[in-house]
């Protein structure tokens, strides 16, 4: 792990996994600054992600993405918390791998279901069967998500603080080495 990379921790995963309640907490616990990046891209471009996916399709959002990464490179002591797809353009993944210790915070498609519940500003799961859809975005992804991380962490079984201390432990286990 690089200087670098130590200095900041960005956590992926698919939604409803917790990136941003987890991202918190984990900012506090290591008084680092948080970000997400989400929120960002919707400040930045004053609207809605649902919004620009329903006027722009969502190859224009990957853009804004990117950009959005690409633009946060030079951020330090920060927790990151990434949109879903973020791992999608390699670009992003590699300038995230770059840049932060990557952490994968994995879940069933159960669970990633039950977090979401009625949740309907989700562009991608604007279908009729949201079970069968997470399932499939969730192994289409999980290569992708796994080959960026550093490391992964179940999140099924596992509170916002658990989760935040755990990975708070891993962090500074991994900086502190020799």
């Amino acid at each position: 792990m690089t200087d670098r990379q130590a200095q900041n921790i960005a956590l992926i995963g698919f939604m409803g996994v917790g990136k941003t309640s987890i991202g918190r907490a984990l900012a506090r616990l290591l008084n680092m600054d948080f970000v997400d990046a989400d929120a960002e891209i919707e400040k930045i471009s004053k609207m809605p992600i649902p919004r620009i996916f329903e006027i722009h399709g969502e190859g224009h959002f990957r853009c804004l993405e990117y950009e959005y990464y690409r633009e946060i490179q030079s951020l330090r002591n920060t927790v990151i918390a990434t949109g879903g797809g973020a791992i999608l353009d390699e670009r992003t993944r590699a300038g995230l791998r770059e840049n932060a210790l990557i952490v994968y915070l994995v879940a069933s498609p159960k669970a990633a279901l039950a977090r979401i519940g009625n949740d309907n500003s989700r562009p991608l799961l604007q279908t009729g069967n949201k079970s069968k859809k997470i399932s499939a975005l969730m192994a289409e992804r999980d290569p992708l998500y796994r080959q960026t991380c550093h490391v992964a962490i179940d999140t099924d079984s596992l509170d916002i603080d658990t989760c935040a201390k755990k990975i708070s432990q891993l962090h500074f286990e991994l900086t502190k080495r020799p």
